[in-house]
């Protein structure tokens, strides 16, 4: 098959018409009209003459067709060259190529294990066992915990709150006390300690405990409570209303810490102060009927006979039923000498609660005064 020949104008070497530079001198080559009618489809497999080249047969295409296949092949020329370029897989990058970090494979490496400290393990699991009331495992555990951690005072204060649980108090005392030694800035660990040796009947050194615990959180509201009861048990009531009063002013309005408050303040022999905090918690609860009975008492002792009196029966006219008034209106009747209502007052109190440890020797008073009554 033959094709119209491209010639150079340059050096006339003859070129093929889809060659834009002359193979020879290497010169642009001028597109005439006629050149232009070339076999878009010849087989292009032919070495090129660089002196003469073959004439193939003319085609039937046109211009435009021709000049559409022309730009096809040069950007598969340029497609083909770039692709040829490009680094195989195992090849290095070029200097300066930015590439994406990629991950190891996941059996590259084996994952590092955390270290735990010694004893931790034993320790959560002794505290988890504990928490459940498995005593006795626990204690197992926590003991090897601070066996593996003699220092660490938090594995011997759940060491000494285990012992403590078992039955086993003056151990876990020891071990609390080395606990607080260890570790003196843990408040929780230091409350802890105090509220074990209140429980444990040692009052002298609950006291210096909770003393301890509070000069590490001054304004903890149970440990106030707690130590302040001590001190009101031990006669130092002073001391007990200046605990009280930091902690109500902390809970303004509850009413239990006044009327721990009230105690405090009557035991010391502040009784219009203790009179005061006692109606501020009745007014605020009527139906506390054991502060009613609280304030009833101070103002009796106060020499305020009918005043008391009035505080029991303005608790009844609210509730009638309620037990703990009716015995303590008909004690301070029987006080005051009004026997007949006492009787009654008693007796009542006996129908509402017969129940009660003291139901029937009040029942058996309300007899023995109605005796003394007909007798005169």
């Amino acid at each position: 098959m033959s094709e119209t020949v491209r010639t150079c104008a340059h050096c006339g070497a003859r070129n093929k018409p889809t060659w834009e530079f002359c193979a020879r001198c290497g010169e642009a080559l001028e597109i005439e009209a006629h050149e232009l009618e070339a076999d878009i489809f010849a087989s292009e497999a032919e070495e090129a003459d660089e002196e003469e080249v073959d004439e193939p047969a003319p085609s039937g295409g046109n211009m435009l067709r021709d000049l559409a296949v022309m730009g096809a092949l040069a950007v598969g020329a340029i497609v083909a060259w770039q692709w040829m370029q490009t680094p195989t897989a195992s090849a290095a990058p070029a200097p300066g190529f930015v590439t994406l970090a990629t991950l190891p494979p996941a059996t590259a490496r084996p994952a590092r294990s955390v270290e735990r400290a010694p004893g931790a393990e034993e320790f959560e699991e002794g505290r988890r066992l504990l928490a459940r009331g498995e005593v006795a495992q626990a204690l197992s555990l926590l003991e090897r915990a601070v066996a593996a951690a003699p220092e660490n005072g938090r594995f011997r204060g759940m060491y000494a709150q285990a012992l403590t649980a078992s039955g086993a108090v003056d151990e876990g005392l020891t071990q609390y006390e080395a606990a607080v030694r260890l570790d003196p800035a843990d408040f929780d660990l230091a409350s802890e300690f105090a509220r074990t040796l209140h429980r444990a009947g040692r009052p002298a050194e609950a006291a210096a405990a909770y003393e301890a615990a509070l000069t590490l959180q001054p304004r903890d509201e149970a440990v106030l409570r707690e130590l302040a009861d001590l001190h009101v048990r031990a006669g130092r009531a002073d001391r007990s209303v200046e605990l009280l009063s930091q902690a109500v002013q902390m809970r303004p309005g509850d009413p239990v810490l006044e009327q721990q408050l009230g105690r405090a303040l009557e035991t010391s022999g502040k009784l219009d102060q203790a009179a005061e905090v006692y109606r501020r918690v009745v007014e605020r609860v009527p139906q506390a009927h054991l502060t009613r009975g609280l304030l009833a008492e101070t103002l009796f002792s106060q020499g305020r006979a009918d005043e008391a009196i009035g505080v029991f029966r303005a608790g009844l006219d609210r509730d009638a039923a309620a037990p703990l008034l009716h015995r303590g209106l008909a004690s301070l009747l029987e006080r005051t000498g009004k026997f007949a209502e006492a009787m009654a007052a008693y007796r009542e109190y006996a129908r509402l609660a017969p129940g009660a440890p003291d139901a029937a020797q009040l029942a058996d008073r309300a007899a023995l005064i109605e005796q003394r009554l007909a007798s005169r």
